[in-house]
Formats: structure tokens, C-alpha cells, sequence
């Protein structure tokens, strides 16, 4: 049975496992800074970081903001030495049963190869949809640069007013970009 850990402090000793995993997980253009995420976990109260056991083992992190009208997904990462063992699926189906009635928004990598695709079809099977929208991600460390990404939505995104109330809140909130 996993286990859904919520981190309210700095001092969390699941910390020092996240932080390997986060770093191993993500490339730096794709993440904060560790001392900067520490922060936001005290500062940003939409912000809900999660470390996930299975036992006493943490085997997986979840980064994700729960808004009024919408869940935003920044970071899903899972043990490589756990994967394969439908953790990531697991993780995902409690996000989305605890974010109903609510839809849920997060970015991909365009499906330019294997894995990018592979990521892609992952969250196709939980019932994603890629939106046709050009979204752009700020960078985390250089402001004035942008990445070039997909959004992926679960629920109600057909109007593409909301949707861009909802990246307009993503800038400000998560990457701190004011238009």
C-alpha cells in the first residue's frame, strides 16, 4: 500500500532521498534549484510536495499545485530501480481520484523520439489528451528563455480561454513569470 507523505518542512528526512531522485530524474533545465524548491515547499501553499513509500522505502516524489479550478503536475519522478512496477500509474490514478471533480494540467516533452513518446502514451492510457495549444515554459533559471513543450489536460479543457487562464496562473504561481 503506498503512502502519501506530505512535506511541510525543510528538515523532512524523506528530503535527502527526493533530492537524489529529483536531480537523477530531471535535466536542469527542467527543474529548480534544490535550495529553491525547499523554499517553495514553505512559501507556496498550492504547492503540495509528496514524497511516496511503499514500506518505509520512498519510491517515488510528486511536485503538483492544487489551484481553485484546476491541479497543475510540475514533477512525477519514480525510483529507475522501481520502474516497471506500475508505481507511476499508481501514483497518478490517487492524484486524479483526489483532484475529482477537478482537471488536472501538466507538461511534456513534444513526441520527438522513443521516449518522449513513450511518456506521451503513458498518460494517454490514464486519460490525458494532448491540447493543440503552443505553450511555452519558462525556464527556471534564466529568465527571458523559454522551452518549448505540450500540455496535456484531464478533464474539461476544451474551451482554450480557460486553458490560458490556466497557463497565465502556471507562469505566475509555479515558474514566477509575469507576462
Amino acid at each position: 500500500m503506498l503512502r502519501y507523505h506530505r512535506i511541510h518542512t525543510a528538515s523532512d528526512p524523506a528530503l535527502s532521498k527526493m533530492q537524489i531522485l529529483y536531480e537523477g530524474s530531471f535535466p536542469v533545465h527542467e527543474r529548480r534549484r534544490w535550495e529553491q524548491l525547499k523554499g517553495s515547499i514553505l512559501q507556496q501553499e498550492a504547492m503540495q510536495c509528496l514524497a511516496i513509500y511503499d514500506a518505509e522505502e520512498v519510491i517515488g516524489m510528486l511536485v503538483c499545485w492544487q489551484f481553485s479550478t484546476f491541479c497543475f503536475i510540475e514533477h512525477l519522478a519514480v525510483d529507475p530501480k522501481r520502474r516497471g512496477e506500475q508505481y507511476g500509474q499508481r501514483i497518478m490514478r490517487w492524484l486524479l481520484e483526489k483532484s475529482n471533480p477537478l482537471p488536472v494540467l501538466l507538461e511534456v516533452e513534444p513526441p520527438a523520439d522513443e521516449w518522449s513518446r513513450r511518456r506521451i502514451g503513458f498518460y494517454e492510457r490514464l486519460g490525458f489528451t494532448l491540447l493543440p495549444y503552443a505553450y511555452r515554459q519558462p525556464c527556471y533559471h534564466e529568465p527571458g528563455t523559454f522551452h518549448d513543450l505540450k500540455l496535456m489536460g484531464y478533464g474539461d479543457w476544451a474551451d482554450e480561454g480557460t486553458i490560458e487562464k490556466a497557463v497565465s496562473l502556471i507562469h505566475r504561481q509555479v515558474y514566477a513569470y509575469e507576462r
